[in-house]
């Protein structure tokens, strides 16, 4: 589903009237926001979480602010989640990188101060409230949330 996501994300970027690339992106959407994919699978809403309590403080976009957290909290991952990592290139902070270079090339942020985001106390307060998901390969604490989310500034 991402390799779909971002095969047709970079087609409707060239070409905006691409009908079939637009569908296909619904499609992916449809799949990822249903249990298809989660069948049999402890799955991992960490990241989404944090970004719902951000979301309550700032009233921010909720992919923008994913596109934020993630390559900081997948690197926060490595040790624990390497393995799982690994699936999205051969090697798991290759593909850390490669969202990274992806998330740039879309033009979505990849700080904060790019989303108007520029108060800590904001932050910790995100941090303190945040659903922690027992699903993650690696269980954080509410200081490793805020730091994550600074890592973001």
């Amino acid at each position: 589903v991402m390799r779909n996501v971002i095969k047709n994300l970079r087609e409707l970027i060239a070409d905006p009237d691409n009908d079939f690339a637009r569908g296909e992106l619904m499609w992916d959407s449809a799949l990822a926001e249903s249990s298809l994919l989660k069948l049999g699978k402890q799955t991992d809403f960490q990241c989404h979480m944090l970004e719902h309590a951000v979301g309550a403080y700032t009233d921010c976009n909720h992919g923008k602010a994913l596109a934020v957290i993630h390559p900081v909290l997948y690197r926060h991952l490595l040790n624990e989640g390497k393995e799982k990592l690994a699936r999205m290139a051969g090697r798991a902070i290759l593909g850390i990188e490669a969202l990274e270079a992806f998330i740039k090339e879309i033009g979505l942020p990849s700080h904060w101060s790019e989303m108007g985001i520029k108060d800590e106390s904001i932050l910790r307060a995100a941090a303190d409230t945040c659903l922690l998901m027992p699903g993650c390969c690696k269980q954080f604490s509410r200081d490793e949330l805020f730091e994550i989310l600074k890592e973001c500034m």
